[in-house]
């Protein structure tokens, strides 16, 4: 089909391909998330509804699954919330730089060896001796942690989801896995970064020293941008002193960017009036097979912060899914990202503040 691929190699044409196979492979996951939820345990009645969200592949992965194995176990269902990771690009960095191929993807739990000063090359005159280079490596070990949305609702209310309502499972999914793979992917490479002060009469000179803090040694940086919407609403609308836009590609609703080969993705998890450049190039992880299931029968503490773990156990209020009509649909991987070198990422701060 024409619409597999690009129309041609031009940016925006490349650009605006990916953009649209990310909502294809978003409404698949989404049609088979909604599908699974209000199937019953049913794969034909599951299917069913995928088809009539008009989504054909989740169709079929949802008639493929085997009832006594779990419906979510599918080999086909997997694979849609594998590729679910990189459609939220354009509200979270972590998906952006996997998507994209920006960072060194490694497995986890592996130590990842990147060269952190690299040989050059020398040229010699006939008869002299050839000088042998030095190179410096790095072997940083990614520990993999759990990244997880669940959500709970009763079972009159995912029945009567109209033809819409996958913007439901959107607003609480995409949110909740995207702000929890960006704080993780922040927590890695945000310990003390180089920090810069946002001037208004001059963002630029700004945006410029900060690039040039995270360039990398060997001249190949990938470097990507995040902010929150109202920051990048801020960015959207400075102008010059001539009135033109400094920043005319940003997109507030997917990203877009602020400069050529320098994305943005809308954050949820940065904070308000900062901008967190990364370069991909200094930075390895992964996100490992995601899994998504649901549940009508097992017993959950409904508690957004629960704050207890298998250290010090703690008495909990459980509330019954059954008892209660109710089911839980869950979404989880195990994701991680450690920093290459220093220098991987900076932040600009104080963007939109009044003094």
């Amino acid at each position: 089909m024409l619409d597999d691929l690009p129309r041609s190699s031009h940016p925006s044409d490349i650009a605006a391909w990916h953009a649209h196979r990310r909502r294809n492979v978003g409404r698949d996951f989404l049609a088979a998330a909604r599908g699974l939820a209000i199937g019953a345990g049913s794969p034909q009645a599951a299917a069913a509804h995928a088809g009539r969200a008009g989504s054909p592949r989740a169709q079929a992965a949802l008639k493929a699954a085997v009832p006594a194995a779990g419906l979510a176990n599918s080999a086909a269902l997997r694979q849609l919330a594998v590729d679910y990771i990189p459609t939220l690009a354009p509200r979270s960095v972590f998906a952006r730089l996997l998507g994209d191929n920006l960072m060194i993807r490694v497995p986890l739990d592996s130590l990842p060896v990147t060269a952190t000063a690299i040989a050059t090359a020398a040229t010699t005159p006939e008869g002299r001796g050839k000088p042998v280079k030095a190179m410096s490596f790095a072997a940083p070990t990614i520990p993999p942690q759990k990244v997880a949305c669940i959500t709970v609702s009763t079972e009159e209310l995912w029945r009567s989801l109209a033809p819409g309502g996958p913007a439901f499972l959107t607003a609480t999914l995409e949110a909740g896995i995207a702000v929890g793979l960006d704080t993780l992917l922040f927590a890695a490479v945000l310990g003390g970064p180089p920090t810069f002060a946002w001037n208004p009469a001059a963002p630029l000179a700004v945006l410029q020293q900060a690039l040039a803090s995270i360039a990398s040694p060997t001249g190949l940086t990938r470097p990507v941008a995040a902010c929150d919407q109202p920051t990048a609403m801020i960015l959207a609308t400075t102008t010059d002193t001539a009135g033109a836009r400094l920043f005319p590609n940003v997109d507030l609703i997917a990203g877009g960017s602020l400069l050529p080969g320098l994305p943005l993705s809308l954050s949820a998890a940065t904070d308000p009036g900062v901008l967190v450049l990364i370069d991909g190039s200094a930075v390895a992880g992964d996100v490992a097979p995601t899994e998504l299931d649901e549940a009508t029968q097992a017993s959950l503490m409904l508690d957004d912060d629960p704050g207890i773990d298998s250290l010090t156990p703690t008495a909990a209020s459980l509330t019954s899914l059954f008892q209660s009509n109710s089911r839980a649909l869950r979404l989880e991987a195990y994701a991680g990202a450690v920093p290459l070198r220093a220098g991987a990422a900076a932040t600009i701060t104080g963007i939109g503040a009044t003094t």
